[in-house]
C-alpha cells in the first residue's frame, strides 16, 4: 500500500454541479462555490491511500451548497456545515484508507474571511 504525498495546491475556479477531484497529480483543491457542488472521488489508484485537502471559498453570492458522495463519512455520522456567508473560506479534510472505498471527512476550519 502507497501513500501519495502531498503536492501543490490545484485551483479549479468556480464550481457547480459535479466536479471531478482528478487525483493523478494533486491532492490539494481550491473550488469557488458557484452553485451546488457535488464531488467525484472515483479516480483513485488501487491499492493507495490518499489524503485531500479542500479549500472550498463561497462566491460572491454566497449560500452554496456540497453535496458529500454516499461512501464519505463523517464524526457521529453528520456532514461538516459548511460557512454560508459570501466570500468565506472552509477547510475541509478527505481520507482513505482502501483505494476510495470509504473517505473519511473531517473539517479542518471555516469562515475564513
Amino acid at each position: 500500500m502507497s501513500f501519495n504525498k502531498q503536492k501543490s495546491s490545484l485551483a479549479l475556479g468556480s464550481g457547480a454541479g459535479t466536479v471531478v477531484l482528478d487525483l493523478t497529480n494533486n491532492t490539494s483543491f481550491q473550488v469557488t462555490l458557484s452553485g451546488t457542488v457535488t464531488f467525484d472521488l472515483s479516480a483513485v489508484t488501487p491499492g493507495s491511500d490518499y489524503k485531500i485537502i479542500l479549500y472550498l471559498l463561497q462566491d460572491a453570492t454566497g449560500n452554496r451548497t456540497v453535496t458529500w458522495p454516499g461512501n464519505v463519512k463523517w464524526a457521529a455520522g453528520t456532514p461538516t456545515v459548511l460557512s454560508t456567508a459570501a466570500g468565506a473560506l472552509d477547510l475541509v479534510a478527505l481520507q482513505t484508507f482502501d483505494s476510495g472505498a470509504n473517505w473519511y471527512g473531517m473539517p479542518l476550519g471555516s469562515n475564513f474571511s
